[in-house]
């Protein structure tokens, strides 16, 4: 294994134990129970994160499935809690110290593209749709500027990001009959935490794990419902919101591009780990996922070609 990846994994352990150590005390939103962590310290000792068994604290939606309009909202209910006590934080140790987030994204895109138009046989409309945008999806400083000029600009005040809130690092509480239901059991998997917008992880949700239909649906009031939640946890300390709605219906327009570009990039990492042996339940899967794709690539170029 490169030394450079080998330094990115120990990154990632490290940001995740700075989540427990830093983050998580002052969060009431459900997360597994960590007993403690270790540092890694590349040629000195190996990291560790202590943590209650997880397999029957619930389970998680794949790649593949759509999560629903109440999953989503209830995401983004525990996000705005989140949100008002990272922003009502007075010690705010963390800050400073998450500053990368998505960024290391941008050089993994290009291998993605062209693995992605391979599994859909080089099909209209994923051809037309890359080869038109595939310029801009590749400009590192589009990244740049949606994670970190974006929000300056819109004088949005940063609270802490999950970056990689997609449905395999949901768990959701089960029924018993061990059926998936709509309430969240734990945010897991911290390595990628940075200082971000608020509408980062719900954009990443959005473009990742909710069908076309479902992702109509929940932004008919995404904006709406997430401010006026917002809003109710800020007031019960007297205190006003900081963003304002046109605030967040922007940066969640120039993140949501982000995402369905990134997209792309957890198509190809779940290729990888998909483990399904029947072929045609496999294509099955594939199918879903590119009209899946498509639905936030196709919004995404509604965006970058109208400025919406």
């Amino acid at each position: 294994m490169k030394y450079e990846t080998v330094m990115k994994i120990c990154e990632l352990h490290n940001t995740e134990c700075g989540f427990y150590a830093d983050i998580a005390p002052i969060l009431s939103i459900p997360l597994p129970k960590v007993f403690s962590t270790k540092i890694w310290n590349l040629g000195k000792n190996e990291g560790c994160v202590h943590m209650e068994d997880l397999k029957d604290f619930g389970k998680v939606i794949n790649y593949y499935d759509s999560a629903s309009v109440e999953q989503v909202k209830n995401v983004i209910k525990h996000l705005a809690l989140m949100h008002k006590q990272i922003l009502t934080d007075k010690n705010q140790i963390w800050k400073g110290k998450y500053l990368c987030g998505e960024l290391a994204a941008s050089v993994m895109l290009e291998k993605c593209l062209e693995k992605f138009l391979e599994w859909c046989e080089n099909k209209e409309p994923y051809v037309s749709y890359i080869n038109k945008y595939k310029k801009f999806m590749l400009n590192k400083a589009f990244f740049t500027y949606a994670l970190k000029e974006a929000p300056k600009e819109l004088g949005i005040i940063p609270v802490i990001a999950h970056g990689d809130l997609w449905g395999g690092n949901l768990m959701w509480k089960i029924n018993e009959k061990g059926e998936i239901e709509g309430e969240i059991a734990a945010f897991i998997d911290w390595q990628n935490m940075f200082e971000g917008s608020p509408m980062n992880d719900i954009a990443r949700l959005i473009t990742n794990n909710c069908s076309g239909e479902i992702r109509r649906e929940i932004e008919k009031d995404l904006i709406n419902l997430y401010y006026n939640q917002l809003k109710q946890e800020m007031e019960k300390d007297g205190l006003e919101i900081p963003y304002t709605k046109d605030q967040l219906k922007k940066i969640y327009q120039i993140q949501f591009i982000l995402e369905a570009i990134v997209n792309f990039i957890l198509f190809k990492l779940s290729e990888t780990t998909n483990k399904e042996s029947d072929k045609k339940i496999k294509k099955k899967m594939y199918d879903s996922a590119n009209a899946q794709n498509f639905a936030s690539f196709g919004r995404y170029g509604f965006f970058a070609s109208r400025g919406s």
